[in-house]
């Protein structure tokens, strides 16, 4: 059976069938996005894993062994990050000192240029941060509650990956 519609019908079902995908995918992204990571993880893991069944090794262990350097190789690389993130966090302080530094050469330069200019202190540019913070502490919430929620999601993987 053959059924004729017109082109101006036709794009209204080609809408609807996108936005009914894009709802579909809104919707099931908790369960989308670990899987698609999993699977790419497991892709990753894959000719390590093929090689140590080459080697002999039983393909439960292979599995295993491979999950175990992939988590090892993560903890590294976060290790690497939290690190650096500290390192920066003790330079803060001098950092602190620079940016002062930087304000008041800022401020005599436009004091001794430009008439009427009022000049600004790090005081001042300290309350502009904090009242940004406050000002959108609502994003800062969620975006903390996606970071709980992507952790979550990292502790499910292995599972994913080992069962793909």
């Amino acid at each position: 059976m053959n059924i004729k519609l017109p082109v101006y019908l036709k794009l209204v079902v080609i809408l609807i069938g996108i936005v009914l995908v894009v709802v579909v995918m809104r919707e099931a992204k908790l369960v989308l996005v670990p899987l698609l990571i999993s699977g790419f993880l497991a892709i990753l893991i894959s000719p390590f894993t093929a090689w140590q069944e080459r080697k002999g090794v039983p393909s439960f262990l292979a599995v295993a062994f491979s999950l175990i350097a992939l988590t090892v190789f993560l903890a590294a690389f976060i290790y690497f990050f939290y690190n650096q993130i500290i390192g920066l966090s003790r330079d803060l302080d001098a950092i602190e000192a620079r940016t002062n530094e930087l304000i008041e050469s800022v401020n005599v330069f436009m004091a001794d240029n430009f008439e009427g200019s009022v000049p600004f202190s790090m005081e001042d540019l300290k309350n502009t941060i904090f009242q940004q913070v406050y000002d959108n502490i609502d994003t800062l919430t969620r975006g903390i509650i996606s970071t709980a929620g992507t952790l979550v999601q990292l502790f499910i993987m292995p599972v994913y990956i080992f069962t793909a």
